[in-house]
């Protein structure tokens, strides 16, 4: 076996601990991210939805941590303050109801908006450090 192969072997090594080494940080800070999530819970479908992964594109290795709820956006940015308006039918149902016992449906509603509650920014900052000094041990020469 030469040196170019051996190098190779080396490398393809170092790319295999990488993705496992990713894998793992990943899934660390998913945990941390669904542990540390600071909104309250109505379904749990937005922590449940939180997941972090790691791909290889090439010869480049993604790790990412993310929201699969289309809301997850909002809980990270919040909103500002905006209507809701009816986009098919006549009116929106609103949860009060009428004196005489019927729903009350209105034609638009004035949403106040959502303070940003992220976590998955603020997870991935906390973890980078030890990230990349993982990532140092695994392609360092020892030196």
């Amino acid at each position: 076996m030469g040196l170019a192969d051996q190098f190779q072997q080396k490398i393809e090594r170092r790319q295999a601990a990488t993705l496992a080494l990713g894998q793992h940080w990943a899934k660390r800070m998913e945990s941390e991210a669904k542990q540390k999530a600071s909104w309250r819970d109505r379904t749990g479908h937005a922590r449940q939805g939180i997941h972090g992964g790691v791909e290889k594109r090439r010869d480049v290795i993604v790790l990412y941590l993310a929201h699969s709820m289309r809301y997850g956006q909002w809980l990270e940015t919040g909103s500002a303050p905006h209507v809701i308006r009816a986009k098919t039918k006549r009116g929106l149902f609103w949860g009060a109801t009428r004196a005489n016992g019927k729903p009350l449906i209105v034609k638009k509603v004035n949403h106040p908006g959502t303070k940003a509650r992220p976590i998955i920014r603020p997870t991935m900052e906390r973890n980078l450090k030890g990230l990349r000094a993982d990532l140092r041990k695994i392609w360092s020469d020892g030196k």
